[in-house]
């Protein structure tokens, strides 16, 4: 199976995510992932997501940035 998700976080407050910033933790976000059915009981899942801020409240390569990319991949088993 394939499917596309948007997300949206706004934690103006700092109660789930703390940051500096002024306004807290708000961003965007769209995933891609590909489902795959090893077993009857066991998926697979790869992801790609990205995700995006008016300010720079992700950190990579030591500096702070507005953006935030990853892969990621799963395994589970249903019982």
């Amino acid at each position: 199976a394939l499917a596309v998700r948007g997300e949206y976080y706004d934690d103006q407050h700092g109660v789930i995510i703390a940051t500096a910033a002024p306004n807290g933790f708000r961003t965007t976000g769209i995933s891609f992932n590909v489902d795959y059915a090893l077993y009857t009981h066991v998926l697979w899942r790869a992801e790609i997501r990205n995700f995006t801020s008016k300010e720079d409240v992700f950190s990579k390569g030591g500096k702070n940035t507005n953006s935030d990319t990853f892969i990621g991949t799963s395994l589970a088993v249903s019982f």
